[in-house]
């Protein structure tokens, strides 16, 4: 039975592959795609025979160089992909050095009483690249005016340097001691290159703006101008933007709090609080449910949702009692990754990979697929970070997230019942690998293992839709952000495509790359409520963490968004809701076109021979999926 079903016409590969992943070689070359496998495939087995060693375990040189090669050719051909977090870092020096964090697609922290430790935590994280959750909770915080003879603190021209100035600055007013004062003069010089994980540093700017704004907040926080929740969310919000605009890959990030807390749920209106709007787009924000009286406050969610498209809902109660909807197995996450698929307990992170069952030909290579994942996320599960209190947490649960995407070709392809069948069938054979590998490596099995993420740029490099998303239309403009100053924006400027400058980010440039879609019927045409059965049955037959799918609904059905939601919320654990037919972004990242404009924009670009090009390595600042697309341009709700 054939399997196969994607045919999409994707002209920007050769930018997300050159752009996202491929790294300068020893000898100076730029990897091209075989040489991209190739570094993640060894990295793979040279850290998983490295974990087997130093614990005296055998070792079987031929078996294991059999699994490489089977996992070269399905990451080779597409039938799955790590994360781009791996196939930007894995098999890297940097990795080798200073411990697996850049491995890891999603994270979350809470923001309680010692908010220097918590958001020291976030920063790190989120200048290693990891998407990051941020619980917000409503607990005081003892703010003090620092008193006593001024510090210098001359601040290391490394991401440690910058993380420690932010916590000592923090310190200072948590613990009314000496106030803080910085040297930046060994910061590098806007433009210089970011050696460690890619990139273009912005210069010292992005660092001065945030210890600026960190004492404005922890001064108006001491004058009672506004309460702890307001504090926690607006540092949380300024630390994203300053590791966005610093020139550090992206920042998603998503903030949590409760429906009882009126400060969280404002922090978006920026009609009460319009100066939000220059930092409030660095996160999207979500609610918890928990009790009887939460699920009933529906119509008020969907209020906010037809207002602003926000927020999000998680379901804490499903989090912690079911893995797939139905099957109780228990686990003590309380916290959710920015896009909503992963469950997480506090300082906890994990790795996802995708898996392409259009891209199979059949259930034998699908099956392969999906063993090849993996073994490719239990084995970054088993590498340590550089942070004890997050490895403490991954020892104990492994939690790793074999996704599948492209899901809307293929379900119309093969029809839902076939793809019910072959995702229980999936499920099995990830639950049979993984045990199997945890077994012989002597760690815990992962307490969840399968989810459905929203995509990011992997699924366009493939060519396929991203995670359960139908595409906008058969044909589109897809956007996507890179340094305005970058070498491969000049390759595409005189390529002949559109290319404009970020309103968010004068450093910024927008790319447009004409897309025809794979054979899918196109969102305009799926009902709300198609999206929420299949939202629920992805939960109920594939994914024991969570599924990130962004419900998208007409101005007609907006009238029954709280009975949708209200008929979804208990059966998933995380679930988002957006208006299709208005325009929410500036340069918005999917545009649907006519047949006509996009052979126009075909007919003006030219093929790029890259292999003259040169570039720095580095993955969007964005996600490119449904999610955590881009921010709003400032003002616009």
């Amino acid at each position: 039975m054939s399997l196969q079903t994607s045919t999409r016409t994707f002209v920007a590969n050769g930018f997300i592959c050159h752009n996202s992943y491929s790294r300068r070689m020893p000898d100076g070359r730029q990897e091209r795609w075989p040489d991209t496998v190739l570094r993640v495939v060894d990295g793979v087995f040279s850290s998983r025979k490295d974990f087997y060693l130093k614990r005296g375990l055998e070792w079987d040189d031929q078996r294991w160089q059999d699994e490489a090669e089977r996992m070269a050719r399905i990451f080779l051909t597409m039938r799955a992909l790590p994360p781009g977090r791996g196939l930007f870092a894995m098999g890297t020096e940097y990795v080798r050095r200073r411990g697996s964090m850049a491995l890891f697609n999603c994270a979350s922290r809470a923001v309680s009483g010692d908010i220097a430790a918590d958001l020291g935590w976030v920063m790190d994280l989120l200048m290693c690249g990891v998407g990051t959750g941020i619980e917000i909770t409503p607990s005081p915080v003892s703010v003090y005016q620092p008193a006593g003879h001024t510090r210098l603190y001359v601040v290391p021209d490394s991401r440690e340097g910058w993380v420690e100035s932010e916590v000592l600055l923090l310190r200072s007013y948590m613990e009314g001691s000496s106030p803080v004062e910085f040297d930046y003069s060994l910061l590098r010089s806007e433009g210089s290159t970011l050696h460690g994980l890619g990139g273009t540093s912005a210069g010292p700017e992005p660092l001065r703006h945030l210890h600026a704004f960190t004492r404005e907040a922890c001064e108006r926080y001491i004058r009672g101008e506004y309460g702890a929740t307001r504090l926690k969310a607006d540092l949380s919000n300024m630390i994203a933007k300053c590791v966005v605009m610093g020139g550090i890959r992206h920042s998603a990030t998503l903030l949590l709090g409760s429906l009882d807390d009126p400060e969280f749920v404002s922090l978006k209106d920026y009609e009460k609080h319009p100066e939000r709007a220059e930092w409030g787009w660095a996160s999207n924000n979500s609610v918890v449910l928990e009790t009887h009286a939460d699920f009933l406050r529906m119509p008020e969610i969907a209020a906010g949702i037809r207002r602003n498209g926000e927020p999000g809902f998680v379901n804490r109660v499903a989090m912690q009692k079911f893995a797939r909807f139905g099957r109780e197995v228990p686990d003590a996450a309380t916290q959710t990754n920015p896009c909503g698929e992963i469950c997480l307990e506090n300082s906890e992170t994990c790795n996802v990979g995708d898996v392409f069952p259009s891209r199979c030909a059949d259930e034998e290579e699908l099956e392969e697929a999906v063993r090849a994942m993996t073994l490719y996320t239990s084995t970054v599960a088993m590498l340590p970070t550089h942070r004890p209190e997050t490895n403490r947490v991954v020892a104990r649960n492994r939690r790793i997230g074999v996704s599948v995407s492209g899901l809307a070709e293929w379900i119309d392809s093969v029809g839902m019942a076939t793809a019910t069948r072959l995702l229980r069938d999936s499920y099995k054979v990830v639950c049979r690998e993984n045990a199997r590998l945890a077994a012989e490596a002597g760690v815990p099995e992962s307490v969840r293992k399968t989810t459905v993420k929203p995509g990011g740029s992997v699924p366009q490099l493939v060519g396929a839709t991203s995670g359960a998303s139908y595409p906008w239309g058969e044909y589109t403009v897809r956007r996507m952000r890179v340094g305005a100053k970058k070498p491969v924006t000049s390759v595409l400027r005189a390529a002949g495509y559109a290319v404009h400058q970020d309103p968010d980010s004068p450093d910024t440039a927008v790319v447009e790359f004409p897309v025809k879609q794979p054979a899918a019927r196109r969102a305009a045409d799926v009902s709300m409520w198609e999206q929420a059965l299949l939202l629920t049955a992805l939960q109920r037959e594939w994914s024991d963490n969570a599924v990130s799918v962004t419900i998208t609904y007409s101005k007609e059905e907006a009238r029954d968004l709280e009975r949708l939601l209200a008929a979804v919320a208990p059966m998933v654990k995380s679930a988002c809701a957006l208006p299709r037919d208005e325009k929410t972004y500036a340069l918005m990242p999917v545009e649907e076109v006519t047949r006509e404009e996009y052979e126009r924009r075909r007919a003006l670009v030219k093929t790029i021979d890259w292999d003259g090009f040169l570039g720095d390595g580095q993955d969007e600042k964005y996600c490119q999926g449904d999610k955590c697309d881009l921010p709003p341009v400032s003002g616009v709700k």
